[in-house]
C-alpha cells in the first residue's frame, strides 16, 4: 500500500507484488519477489523481512543476524544476496541491464539497522517508517532511465509472473524450507 502512494516516488511508476521469476539456471526453480516497483528512474526490486531486534550483517556476509530483545540470536540468509539473485532472474528475463535495478531491503519496525554495513551504491536498507521519506529522497533528484511509456511496457511484461499457480508456489515454499533446514544442520 505504502508504495503505491503517488507521492512515494515522485516520477511516473506502476508497483507489482508477489512475482515468481525462475532462475536463469535452467531449473524449474522460481524466486519470489515481494515488491517490484517500476520506475522512470530506475526499477526498484524490495525483499522485505520482519524481524524486531538488532540487525547484524555485511554486504558481502552470506548470513547476517538478528538479536532480539530478549538477547536470543537467529541468523538468516542476507537479504543483500538474496536480492541480488532476484534482480539477475529479472535482469536476465527482461534483457534489461543489471545497473537499472536498485534493491532496496526493508525491515519492519522496532529494527536496529545500526549492525549493518553495505554498498549505498545500488542497494539500500530501511526501517518500514522511513521507507517512503527515503525513496522519496533517493528519486526525487534521480536521472531518468525510462520514459513513461517503458515504464508501462515493462510492468506488462512482468504482470505474468505475479499469476502462478497455487501448486508453484506450494513448491517454491518448500524449497526455501529445504534449503533453510540445510542451513541449520
Amino acid at each position: 500500500v505504502l508504495l503505491r502512494k503517488r507521492d512515494t516516488i515522485p516520477a511516473h511508476h506502476r508497483t507489482l507484488k508477489n512475482l515468481y521469476v525462475p532462475y536463469g539456471d535452467g531449473t524449474k526453480r522460481l524466486s519470489e519477489i515481494d515488491n517490484v516497483v517500476i520506475s522512470e528512474t530506475g526499477i526498484y526490486v524490495f525483499e522485505c523481512k520482519n524481524y524486531s531486534g538488532t540487525i547484524l550483517g555485511q554486504k558481502d556476509a552470506r548470513e547476517w543476524s538478528v538479536v532480539y530483545d530478549n538477547g536470543i540470536l537467529k541468523k538468516f540468509y542476507s537479504p543483500i544476496l538474496q536480492n541480488k539473485g532476484h534482480i539477475r532472474a529479472l535482469s536476465d528475463i527482461l534483457g534489461i541491464p543489471k545497473e537499472k535495478f536498485f534493491s532496496v531491503i526493508v525491515f519492519s519496525g522496532h529494527t536496529n539497522l545500526n549492525g549493518v554495513q553495505y554498498s549505498r551504491e545500488n542497494t539500500a536498507v530501511f526501517c518500514v517508517d522511513t521507507l517512503a521519506r527515503e525513496l522519496r529522497a533517493k528519486t526525487a533528484s534521480a536521472k531518468h532511465l525510462f520514459s513513461s511509456q517503458e515504464v508501462d511496457e515493462i510492468y506488462l511484461w512482468m504482470l505474468p509472473y505475479t499469476e502462478v499457480s497455487y501448486e508453484d508456489k506450494i513448491k517454491h515454499l518448500n524449497m526455501v524450507e529445504k534449503l533453510a533446514q540445510k542451513d541449520e544442520a
